[in-house]
């Protein structure tokens, strides 16, 4: 059927009508697809069908397969169908009516023509590609429809309306980018980490568009400027960064880090720990503000400054040794008791992980005095070798004493002289 067409295409007379058996029988719907743009077909018209063939054929897949095919320019009035069983066809007939040969107009086709063919090359030179690529598709396809004796008045028209849209767009003129392309290449220096968040961000959008644009052949001025505006105005918002100072952080950490821990009092080193940790994480931040490095310095220095060293204990618990060292029967009882409650003090001290350096000395202190406070029994002997106090004349203690209290009375007493 496609040779068919061809041939009625290629038939020079205006009116032109084919009848027959097409043998169109595996799907109805073959005739439309060949035939239906440029010709009117009577079976299958309004969708009506009728199976002509009234016979058997296994390999037919429809039967209706008998037509009448005209060329636009004569209507099908009536269809209609007898089935006379005189053949294994039916009889199919078709009333058909002639319209008026009607002349087809090209005067208008004929001066777009002459007007588009005087546009030169430098004029298409200036214009976006998109509308020179359907300028130059339009004015052949009218020169071709302006040879084609055969062509209808609809494909005159409607390459008429597609050459003059064209020609309209010829004012679409390509976009000077020089100075857009000079505005995107000044960024080039530009440093992210020099600005905030927001404007370098700002300042990216813009460049995409800017770039889209550069890269698009069809940018006209109107594009081209309103990317060179938004670029220009994106620069002029950029906003610096604030230039962050961790030198004094960094510093301190380094020097808490330095510290020993068995060093300091235990509490002071706990409370110091959180401002250490909240000053590393300020460290490795790369968005830390100055505000909070400055604020994790100054809490970092203060949990520094409260640190507090262990104090030394030793003579304390010399004096505590020297204390258990006596005989509580040499001595009165009233300086005795009073010895005694400074050792309990004092071990107290000792013993405590949290006592302060002033705590310590306190008690070396009173425990000191209530030492040389101690007086020997009467009746006893004076061993002047051997005072309890510095420049005491009282006697010393003899009877019911073992020797070694002497030696230990003159090691305190020269250890209390000493401390004075």
């Amino acid at each position: 059927m496609n040779t068919l067409k061809a041939a009625m295409d290629s038939d020079p007379l205006p009116y032109r009508i084919v009848v027959g058996d097409f043998n169109a029988d595996q799907y109805r719907e073959e005739f439309a697809e060949i035939f239906g743009e440029n010709y009117n077909i009577a079976n299958g018209m309004n969708d009506i069908f009728f199976d002509t063939f009234n016979g058997v054929d296994a390999t037919m897949n429809v039967n209706s397969v008998d037509n009448v095919i005209v060329s636009k320019n004569i209507d099908i009035e009536v269809v209609q169908m007898i089935d006379n069983r005189l053949s294994d066809h039916n009889m199919f007939f078709a009333d058909i009516t002639f319209k008026a040969e009607s002349t087809v107009s090209k005067a208008a086709l004929q001066i777009a023509v002459e007007m588009a063919g005087n546009v030169t090359a430098e004029q298409l030179d200036k214009v976006v590609p998109a509308v020179v690529t359907e300028f130059n598709a339009a004015l052949e396809e009218a020169r071709v429809i302006l040879a084609n004796d055969n062509a209808t008045q609809e494909e005159v028209d409607a390459s008429f309306a597609r050459l003059a849209t064209a020609m309209h767009m010829l004012e679409f003129l390509k976009g000077d980018k020089t100075e857009l392309q000079d505005l995107v290449d000044s960024t080039a220096d530009l440093v992210e980490g020099n600005y905030t968040e927001e404007s370098w961000s700002a300042l990216q959008d813009a460049l995409t568009e800017a770039n889209a644009v550069l890269n698009n052949e069809n940018a006209m001025q109107e594009e081209v400027d309103e990317a060179y505006d938004n670029l220009q105005a994106a620069i002029n918002g950029l906003e610096e960064a604030e230039v962050v100072d961790k030198s004094l952080l960094e510093a301190m950490v380094n020097k808490v880090l330095g510290l020993e821990e068995d060093k300091y009092i235990a509490s002071s080193w706990q409370a110091m720990l959180p401002e250490l940790e909240a000053a590393q994480e300020v460290l490795g931040n790369e968005k830390a503000t100055q505000a909070e490095v400055d604020e994790a310095c100054d809490a970092l220095t203060r949990g520094y400054l409260n640190l507090r060293l262990k104090p030394n204990k030793d003579l304390l618990a010399d004096l505590i040794n020297k204390a258990n060292g006596l005989n509580s029967a040499s001595y009165t009882a009233n300086t005795w008791a009073v010895v005694e409650n400074e050792v309990i003090k004092a071990k107290e001290v000792l013993e405590d992980p949290e006592a302060s350096e002033a705590e310590v000395k306190a008690a070396e202190k009173a425990l000191t005095k209530a030492l040389e406070g101690l007086v020997a029994k009467p009746g006893n002997t004076v061993d002047t070798s051997t005072p309890v106090k510095a420049g005491d004349t009282t006697v010393s203690v003899k009877t019911g004493e073992s020797e070694n209290i002497k030696s230990t009375l003159f090691s305190l007493a020269v250890l209390i002289a000493s401390c004075n």
